[in-house]
């Protein structure tokens, strides 16, 4: 079987998974877009890998672009934003200026 159709019923299963926790309430909006985003990439490359055409990967990259950035405007990268500066932290500058004689 082709490793594309998997991904496409994984990608189905996923998302309406995601979609019945939106409705009942367990779930923000920003986290099912942050799923969405991560399966239609993996969906997208293997639309890639098996031969499908060029405007169905470029409309799945599209949409992968757009969902991952409306989950980190929405507040889902906000952890990933803590932990990046965190580890910004770690790291000092050092002042590198010539010598006053030069």
């Amino acid at each position: 079987m082709n490793t594309f159709w998997i991904m496409m019923a994984l990608d189905f299963a996923v998302t309406c998974r995601a979609c019945r926790r939106l409705i009942a309430g367990r779930i923000e909006m920003y986290r099912v877009l942050g799923q969405y985003g991560v399966w239609t990439g993996a969906v997208g490359i293997s639309g890639l890998r098996a031969g499908l055409p060029t405007a169905w990967v470029a409309y799945m990259a599209a949409s992968t672009a757009l969902s991952l950035w409306m989950w980190w405007k929405g507040g889902g990268g906000d952890d990933t934003k803590w932990r990046l500066r965190k580890l910004g932290r770690a790291f000092t500058g050092t002042r590198r200026t010539a010598p006053a004689g030069a």
